[in-house]
């Protein structure tokens, strides 16, 4: 009698299931009781590492049933949250408000069966995104597809999928590894509005114990809408004081949080208020900067971000950063000088720098280096990055400023060069 595939050593029935598809490793799990636990191995749960929701009623009662009947729960490893929006602006109702709570206590079931499931120490990823729904056609596009004018119920729907989340962790007191909210490659045109962070009470018992085993966070920012269903932007010093404290208060309880990226996202000001919103997206890391203890970090990267050159500094030093990317960061006062000079001192022990677009008061700012050729004196160069590692961390960071409107005129190239720049860092 001729050998089965049941009787083949386990090594070669995982070397054959990474050539099927789920459904058809399945299919095979239903041939005889033997295969069905051989198949059981490390290709199979891989399957199960990622999963994808989407916030809606009836995408969270699937994911409560599986979470509930699912025996490969606890290989879950990265949960990928979708708010869905069709690219209308939200009207404020009472059924709304009823819908919103329905979703947050099905989260909170679907968390409080990963959490029962999962072993001692291992943390969970959890990375929430937004996507525009097509009805015709069943399909999900990414929020860049949304149309400009359509920008608000993009806002309005990074906010809702926020405030779910964050309820159901505050119930659950899931405990995270990482947390990403809007940022990558593929979440271009989409932020959290600032002023959102400072309506979560993130010192509550549950949600801070969420949050004090996370090791890695990553957030896009926007300037802020004061009410996500009425589209109205807040004063400068007001939204400047809702981004500030709300960014302090999340990262307070996070004491375990080793990688932090900021990414901010300009909005436009459609109500014409005489406040310069400059000066409020100025203070994001004010309240920060004055925390008594903050996180120790091993990389921080700061993308678009303003700031000021007291709080640059006040926040490098108390993170005591290793690697360090400040990446088209601008100091609306002050200059970046004194924390160029802690960075390449002793004291701050730094193992990593990238600068790369950097500005002061709108002078973007030339890094100098030294060319060196034999038997020649080394020409000076000029480049708007810098990068630096080892040894050469030590060396003094030498720069001067040239003024934006002297670069290089008009061409096809600065014109690609300013639309990715809009779609990285707005306004939409």
């Amino acid at each position: 009698m001729p050998p089965s595939l049941a009787e083949c050593p386990n090594e070669i029935i995982e070397t054959i299931l990474v050539l099927l598809d789920l459904d058809d490793v399945r299919t095979l799990r239903l041939s005889c009781r033997s295969l069905s636990i051989s198949c059981v191995q490390a290709h199979f749960k891989s399957y199960y590492h990622t999963k994808r929701v989407e916030i809606s009623s009836r995408g969270l009662k699937a994911f409560v049933d599986a979470m509930q009947h699912n025996r490969f729960v606890y290989c879950l490893q990265k949960l990928i949250l979708v708010g869905l929006t069709a690219g209308g602006q939200r009207a404020r109702s009472k059924q709304t408000r009823e819908i919103a709570e329905i979703e947050a206590n099905l989260l909170s079931q679907a968390f409080r069966g990963i959490a029962a499931s999962m072993n001692q120490g291992e943390l969970l990823s959890i990375c929430l995104e937004v996507a525009i729904g097509i009805k015709s056609r069943r399909e999900r596009a990414p929020p860049s597809t949304c149309p400009r004018y359509k920008w608000l119920s993009v806002w309005q729907c990074t906010a809702q999928t926020f405030h779910t989340t964050m309820r159901a962790l505050s119930a659950s007191a899931l405990p995270l590894g990482e947390l990403r909210l809007y940022h990558g490659s593929n979440m271009r045109f989409c932020s959290l509005a600032s002023n959102e962070l400072g309506k979560v009470d993130f010192g509550e018992r549950g949600l801070a114990s969420s949050l004090s085993s996370l090791t890695s966070l990553s957030i896009s920012l926007s300037d802020a809408v004061v009410d996500n269903l009425a589209g109205e932007l807040l004063a400068g010093r007001e939204q400047a004081a809702c981004a500030s404290d709300g960014l302090a208060g999340l990262l307070q309880p996070a004491v375990s949080l080793a990688n932090l990226e900021i990414h901010w996202f300009r909005l436009r000001n459609p109500l014409g208020r005489a406040d310069n919103p400059l000066r409020s997206r100025c203070l994001l890391l004010s309240a920060t900067a004055q925390l008594g203890l903050l996180p120790k970090l091993k990389s921080c990267k700061l993308d678009g971000v303003y700031t000021i050159e007291r709080d640059l500094l006040a926040f490098v030093q108390h993170t005591a950063v290793q690697r360090l990317t400040l990446e088209r960061v601008s100091l609306l006062s002050g200059t970046f000088r004194s924390s160029f000079e802690y960075c390449v001192s002793e004291d701050a022990k730094m193992q990593t720098l990238y600068f790369n677009d950097l500005f002061e008061c709108d002078a973007l700012l030339e890094f100098q280096s030294l060319l060196l050729l034999g038997g020649q004196s080394p020409p000076t160069m000029t480049t708007t990055r810098l990068s630096r590692h080892g040894r050469e961390i030590t060396q003094p960071v030498n720069y001067h400023c040239q003024w934006t409107y002297a670069l290089e005129p008009d061409s096809p190239h600065t014109r690609m060069r300013a639309q990715r720049i809009r779609a990285n860092y707005g306004p939409p």
